[in-house]
């Protein structure tokens, strides 16, 4: 695997001091014993037909405990979804399981993993029948609208307060406007953990701020800190150079608050703004464009995931800069983050530069052995990590996998070979 860069910088260019080492990934494996035939077992399953098939996103969020029958219990939030029945023997030329023709597709469904045996046992949408379903986060009067998930977390209602809540970050779109164009802004989902049927009332929205590299949208990744802070990510996407990618944004609110944008802090790339001042903001990573994706081009994708690793943080991207074009990524990249805690010392938290650590054996060209049934424009993208899934061999990634042909050609490949459209895990070994 490719180690770190070992640049350490200071905003002004100074050598930063020699408190923090990069996190140096020495393996990447995929997880073929247990995470991928899991999904794989659960998405060809036709004892239920209204239940998951194949999605993207898979951000994972562990329940509390001494909640009743929900207690310890791990959701997967997943993006466009397939719900239904799976297939086989496939069409001719297909020898692969595909998803019946004229079944369901919801804009973002759960699915409910159990404790302790892990086995997946129930898919979370809103109802209706399977060839026109609901999704399972929706506005109850607008159903042009509709949400992205993102991160979540389970927190106190408000501050202070002894009642637990799963809030979930979404990005609020209308879907009669094509991708980012039809993105109207960020908001909350407050869920009550021993009932998540539906939310606690109307998902609430905020507007995205512009401050020069496109609207800012927050809740990426959620990261809680033992100082009592949520650490939220966001992203604002552009295209330079003919290569889309996003910046990296960092803000942060005292636990019970995360519906509450009013009351966040933003990183202005030396300290915390006062409360509220997201116009302020300025990213944590830059990014700078540049095909062919040279050691010194910084950028993240569309979707990435940060998690604490000892006393160090690893944000785990797609390199958006070593691709031409929208969508069919294949590196994983990791930056090391020294401490997002503490801007006393007026540095920008990503000291190091990117190391990409592996790539993605579906998106590969060619294709290594086993990997024939994804095509040359399979892509990865929302790379998302699991911390209650971390042990000794290392931390669990997974990542969305879709098919990128164009005129409609990607989603008849998806559609010929669901395996083509659902999350992918991979154990990643650190130090």
């Amino acid at each position: 695997m490719a180690g770190c860069t070992g640049l350490a910088l200071l905003p002004g260019g100074a050598a930063a001091a020699a408190d923090c080492a990069p996190i140096s990934v020495t393996s990447a494996t995929p997880e073929n014993f247990f995470w991928n035939p899991l999904f794989n077992g659960y998405g060809n399953d036709n004892t239920s037909l209204t239940d998951w098939t194949a999605g993207d996103n898979s951000i994972s969020v562990q329940l509390p405990s001494g909640i009743g029958a929900n207690s310890g219990k791990t959701l997967w939030l997943f993006n466009d979804t397939l719900l239904g029945q799976t297939l086989a023997p496939a069409p001719p030329g297909q020898p692969y399981r595909h998803h019946a023709g004229g079944k369901g597709f919801a804009r973002n469904t759960a699915v409910v993993q159990n404790p302790p045996d892990l086995w997946l046992t129930q898919t979370l949408y809103g109802g209706g029948p399977v060839s026109d379903p609901l999704p399972w986060i929706r506005h109850p009067e607008h159903p042009a609208k509709r949400y992205e998930l993102l991160g979540a977390r389970v927190e106190p209602a408000s501050p202070g307060s002894v009642t637990k809540r799963l809030k979930i970050m979404l990005l609020e779109k209308d879907d009669s406007v094509p991708l980012y164009g039809g993105t109207l802004g960020y908001g909350v989902a407050t869920l009550d953990p021993a009932n998540l049927a539906a939310p606690l009332g109307t998902p609430v929205r905020f507007d995205a701020v512009d401050i020069g590299r496109g609207k800012i949208y927050w809740g990426v990744s959620l990261v809680p800190k033992s100082d009592g802070h949520t650490y939220i990510w966001g992203e604002s996407s552009q295209t330079i150079g003919g290569i889309f990618g996003s910046n990296a944004y960092l803000a942060r609110v005292a636990g019970g608050n995360l519906h509450n944008p009013w009351q966040w802090q933003f990183w202005n790339g030396s300290s915390w703004t006062a409360a509220g001042r997201q116009d302020l903001a300025q990213p944590v990573i830059t990014f700078t464009g540049g095909a062919g994706g040279g050691a010194t081009d910084t950028g993240v994708a569309h979707g990435f995931s940060v998690q604490q690793v000892g006393t160090r943080y690893a944000l785990v991207t797609m390199d958006p800069t070593a691709e031409s074009g929208y969508g069919v990524y294949r590196q994983l990249t990791m930056y090391t983050i020294c401490n997002i805690a503490d801007p006393e010392a007026a540095l920008n938290p990503v000291r190091f530069g990117k190391n990409r650590f592996a790539v993605v054996p579906e998106a590969a060209l060619p294709k290594p052995p086993g990997y024939a049934e994804y095509t040359g424009t399979s892509g990865a993208y929302m790379p998302a990590l699991h911390p209650q899934f971390t042990h000794s061999t290392g931390l669990l990634l997974s990542y969305s996998l879709n098919d990128f042909a164009p005129d409609g050609a990607g989603l008849t490949n998806i559609a010929n070979n669901v395996n083509r459209y659902r999350p992918k895990f991979m154990r990643v070994a650190v130090s």
